[in-house]
């Protein structure tokens, strides 16, 4: 266990860091966390985001909501604009981070409102060789993303992947691992970094080979991911009870 004095320092801080960081207005523990600020923005924003899909027309909210990421991207990777005051700096770079996170999201809420992937499965479903066709798409975008290495695209390839590997015919007991998984995926999502860039260097690294590695470093995070649900649970049940004897 690597816990040495100074990623101790590091991961602790002061009381200002802390507050920073669970609030998640500058999250300092882990460089890694830029990702969580837009995170709890996605969060709040959500009911708004899903009121606004719901009542628009849905293809100018998806060229709307991709003209955003445009921007965003641009402004985080190409060509970012740095402004001496840092209240307006600030605000800029959560803007870009907001912009290129918010598309996959909203295309999320569109297809749920058109019920895209449900028409897609539909006529897939009269398809012969559909898992052929679906590996086949999958194995060509990986192919395609070997070529044109830009993160731009990875947005519409993640959104692409995700429908056509849920769309791939699976045996039951793969469905349940990837459903247990999924209750466990932001979670691990959150606290993996800890784990490898951190505390557990050392261990996390230990079986020397990719594809250990990743398997060792879930089986290490699933614990705290269940430690993780209890608290969330047992809060849950604390603001539940607070408000019922209001």
């Amino acid at each position: 266990m690597e816990l040495t004095k100074q990623n101790v320092e590091e991961t602790t801080g002061s009381i200002n860091k802390f507050l920073l960081t669970v609030t998640g207005i500058a999250p300092a523990y882990n460089g890694a966390w830029w990702f969580f600020t837009t995170y709890i923005l996605l969060v709040l924003f959500s009911k708004r985001i899903y009121e606004v899909i719901l009542k628009r027309n849905s293809v100018l909210i998806v060229v709307f909501s991709l003209i955003f990421y445009v921007l965003g991207y641009i402004q985080r990777i190409k060509v970012p604009i740095v402004l001496d005051n840092i209240y307006l700096d600030y605000f800029l770079r959560q803007l870009a981070l907001f912009g290129t996170l918010q598309f996959p999201f909203v295309i999320g809420g569109v297809f749920q409102k058109e019920k895209i992937y449900s028409k897609i499965n539909i006529r897939l479903s009269r398809e012969r060789y559909k898992d052929f066709y679906l590996y086949s798409i999958i194995i060509g975008m990986i192919i395609l993303h070997s070529f044109i290495e830009t993160l731009f695209i990875a947005v519409f390839t993640g959104i692409v992947f995700i429908v056509c590997f849920n769309l791939i015919s699976k045996k039951e007991y793969v469905s349940s691992f990837f459903r247990y998984m999924g209750k466990h995926s932001t979670n691990l999502w959150l606290i993996h970094m800890f784990f490898y860039m951190i505390y557990f260097k050392k261990l996390v690294y230990s079986p020397k080979y990719p594809i250990l590695i990743y398997i060792w470093l879930i089986i290490l995070c699933l614990p705290f991911s269940y430690l993780i649900e209890k608290i969330e649970e047992n809060t849950k049940n604390i603001a539940l009870n607070y408000k019922n004897t209001k």
